[in-house]
């Protein structure tokens, strides 16, 4: 959580950070203080890289951050309630309780499965801030 914080505070000021689902490569294309769209804590650094690398005209890599976004939401949505809670108490080290949404919560017993498949898309390093 901290991470996301570092992440917000180093690049509000710019004002192009605008919150909702996760960043969209296509947003970029808005212009300056239109476009970036960030919710999810975890993906602050992606948002970053993707956007280093749209300014810098490298298309490719930001093209290329964004489809491991895909990857990591891939894993995610193939667990069925809220996973993504579940990885949030794992890394904060706190009990957040049920979720009121969805009707069926997270099956605690695919925890493992589900942090090892985000091992195996890098997800623990790449929600890391970049240094620029």
């Amino acid at each position: 959580m901290m991470d996301w914080f570092k992440c917000i505070q180093a690049y509000n000021l710019s004002h192009i950070m605008l919150f909702a689902p996760e960043p969209k490569l296509q947003a970029y294309g808005l212009g300056w203080g239109r476009g970036g769209v960030l919710a999810e804590d975890f993906y602050a650094a992606t948002f970053l890289r993707m956007h280093a690398a749209y300014v810098r005209g490298d298309y490719e890599a930001a093209w290329a951050e964004e489809k491991w976004k895909f990857s990591a939401e891939a894993v995610f949505n193939s667990f069925p309630g809220a996973p993504k809670r579940m990885v949030y108490q794992q890394l904060a080290g706190i009990n957040m309780g049920q979720p009121r949404l969805p009707a069926a919560p997270f099956i605690p017993s695919q925890a493992p499965d589900l942090f090892a498949r985000l091992q195996a898309v890098n997800f623990f390093n790449n929600t890391i801030p970049p240094t620029f």
